[in-house]
């Protein structure tokens, strides 16, 4: 994941970028929800990514790998 502070409509906010396989995109949209049921979230496809295993393995259990 990658974090970056930014500003939108109502003021200060976070954006986070992340990669996850499709396979897991539900459960991700369903912890966005528990966590922040007001946040806005976009999904795009990745054809290709650089790097096969990127995540620290601190942060792959967050996301069920």
């Amino acid at each position: 994941m990658t974090i970056t502070k930014a500003v939108g409509r109502k003021g200060k906010v976070k954006i986070i970028f992340s990669v996850i396989q499709k396979k897991r995109l539900g459960r991700m949209i369903r912890l966005i929800k528990k966590t922040n049921p007001d946040a806005f979230y976009s999904i795009e496809d990745i054809r290709q990514a650089k790097e096969e295993d990127f995540l620290p393995r601190r942060n792959r259990r967050v996301l069920g790998r």
